[in-house]
């Protein structure tokens, strides 16, 4: 095993984590990684940003890179497909918040695959063309509460209060 490259897929933490990979294991997932990265491999997290994640994605980063991952770890793109889910169906203030808070990080001059992705799902909020609709968010995850048993607002408790109220 020389020169292997892993790609995780992983766009939350711990609960979050758990409901957006449905049947994934928080504790596993840390303790997995953390074996794979004594092994030497490089290691990239392959991020979808969408309605669940549009604040916890960025403190998902700031963990991983409190590990010691480096700025070119972090592939980020925005999440096209259920369109229920796709970013754009926020408010717009909050997407004018999210915006700030990316040009703000992107100032930073983070470089490499981060610096591109925050890039790239700038310009996903700034140029694309959607017609949002939050009430069928609302419905698909009233969808995935039941399959998956779990109550999505006790996980999301922060996209419950500002949006789905």
């Amino acid at each position: 095993f020389k020169n292997v490259h892993w790609t995780i897929s992983v766009d939350a933490i711990e609960e979050e984590y758990e409901y957006i990979r449905h049947h994934g294991n928080w504790q596993d997932f840390i303790a997995n990684l953390k074996y794979i990265s004594t092994l030497g491999h490089k290691i990239s997290f392959n991020m979808l940003y969408f309605v669940l994640n549009y604040r916890s994605l960025f403190d998902t980063i700031n963990y991983f890179q409190k590990m010691g991952f480096h700025n070119n770890s972090f592939v980020i793109g925005p999440l096209h497909t259920p369109q229920s889910l796709n970013i754009l169906n926020l408010p717009g203030n909050i997407i004018d918040e999210i915006k700030n808070n990316l040009k703000t990080m992107i100032s930073k001059e983070p470089g490499f695959l981060l610096e591109n992705s925050l890039e790239n799902i700038l310009n996903h909020l700034t140029e694309t063309k959607f017609h949002a609709n939050i009430k069928e968010t609302k419905e698909t995850l009233r969808k995935m509460d039941l399959r998956r048993h779990i109550d999505s607002e006790k996980v999301f408790p922060i996209l419950y209060k500002e949006v789905l109220n």
